[in-house]
């Protein structure tokens, strides 16, 4: 069995959900409902990919630092690379554009990145 208790370090996006915790809530208790709720949108969002397109975007991804930003911007990511011209890539860039941003990092996670 794994320990539960771990040392963590809190970055700037962790001190924003402590600062604005309710008072006498928890750490712990906090960090796991925003976890909570981000796994549950990761579970209901998502864009559908072929296998090709996930390899592509894989690909696109690949030794990559994967920020808000550039999840914002992975239509661009697939459009600059050197799969742009191939039908997946085409297929690929249309349904990242239409994508709500909720989409995009639900596929990202689901990519393992």
């Amino acid at each position: 069995m794994m320990d539960k208790k771990k040392t963590i370090y809190c970055g700037p996006p962790l001190m924003e959900v402590v600062r604005k915790m309710k008072k006498g809530q928890g750490i712990s208790s906090r960090l796991n409902q925003v976890a909570e709720r981000y796994l549950a949108i990761c579970r209901e969002h998502g864009v559908d990919l072929t296998p090709e397109e996930g390899t592509i975007l894989g690909n696109c991804l690949s030794g990559s630092f994967v920020d808000p930003l550039l999840i914002r911007h992975l239509a661009d990511e697939v459009e600059d690379s050197e799969w742009a011209d191939e039908e997946a890539a085409k297929s690929l860039i249309r349904k990242l554009k239409q994508a709500s941003y909720a989409d995009l990092v639900a596929t990202v996670e689901r990519l393992g990145f």
